[in-house]
């Protein structure tokens, strides 16, 4: 995997896991590491990134 440079950002929401993150959003080993690392661990922002790229959670209950 290529290293990416990660942006600072202010946590907005709960934090979540990397396993509840992938659970959440079924999501392989690779692409929710790749996208938990870019993104952060803030429910919040990874809620609007997979709503952006089409993809619905498994359940309605908060990730954190």
């Amino acid at each position: 995997m290529q290293d990416r440079p990660t942006r600072a950002r202010q946590q907005r929401g709960e934090p979540c896991t990397l396993q509840e993150f992938q659970q959440r959003y079924s999501l392989g080993d690779e692409e929710a590491l790749d996208l938990y690392t870019r993104f952060g661990p803030s429910e919040i922002e990874l809620d609007l990134l997979m709503r952006a790229k089409g993809k619905r959670r498994e359940s309605k209950e908060p990730m954190g």
